[in-house]
């Protein structure tokens, strides 16, 4: 029992290196050279027994969570958002639920409804009415730990159940462990798996599991279909 926990401690531990280290590599070269990325596709079910947290948050008085509901509010988020994501934003297909500290902007959960494009990847996903794409998600630095992004995560999932969403999906870096953890405690289960990429202005793309790609091998641009049946 001992050796399989050590070793499934060790095997967590290469994986997470191997992701940092790929990943500061591959950011290193210019974007139009080359982007790839090997991930998961995992699904989070909105079904009302599937929207408890498995531990509970502390209460903490001064954290706000809410929808972004007009450009005042989001050009506040400039210190805790990709520029992109900031100009993506709409209201409606594109929406971004913020966490605050003393009305101060710490961590943002981003949305996508109907389709969404990777462009540095040359992806796009096409989504069916009752999903939802968690696209990307932030909590500053020295705020980690404590919480908050489960409580954003509660907050988004609890808020598109409302909406009669079936489900949430969101991509998880291979390697990425810390981002594997925090979504499982929300029920995350893979439903499929991607290895996409682009060099030299072509892409390249390879699905499986519940994941198709509507494409040739060789690309330009692919679209990806999660499969909900």
């Amino acid at each position: 029992m001992i050796h399989n926990e050590v070793s499934k401690t060790w095997k967590q531990s290469t994986m997470s290196l191997l992701y940092r280290t790929a990943k500061t590599c591959v950011q290193l070269m210019p974007s139009q050279v080359l982007r790839f990325r090997p991930f998961g596709v995992y699904e989070i079910s909105l079904a009302e027994n599937a929207r408890q947290v498995t531990r509970p948050e502390p209460s903490d008085p001064s954290l706000r969570i809410d929808w972004v509901t007009d450009r005042e509010e989001l050009a506040q988020l400039t210190e805790v958002a990709a520029s992109e994501n900031l100009d993506s934003w709409n209201g409606k297909t594109r929406r971004v639920a913020v966490a605050r500290r003393e009305e101060t902007p710490i961590g943002a959960a981003w949305i996508a409804t109907e389709s969404f494009a990777e462009l540095d990847l040359g992806l796009s996903f096409h989504l069916q009415p009752g999903e939802a794409w968690l696209f990307a998600a932030v909590v500053e630095q020295s705020q980690r730990r404590q919480g908050i992004y489960s409580r954003l995560l509660q907050f988004v999932t609890n808020g598109l159940a409302g909406e009669n969403r079936k489900r949430l999906l969101l991509g998880v870096s291979t390697g990425n462990q810390a981002s594997l953890a925090a979504h499982r405690r929300f029920g995350a289960e893979q439903v499929g798996s991607i290895f996409a990429g682009k060099c030299l202005g072509f892409g390249f793309c390879r699905a499986g599991g519940d994941t198709k790609s509507e494409s040739r091998t060789i690309v330009w641009n692919r679209t990806i279909v999660v499969n909900t049946s």
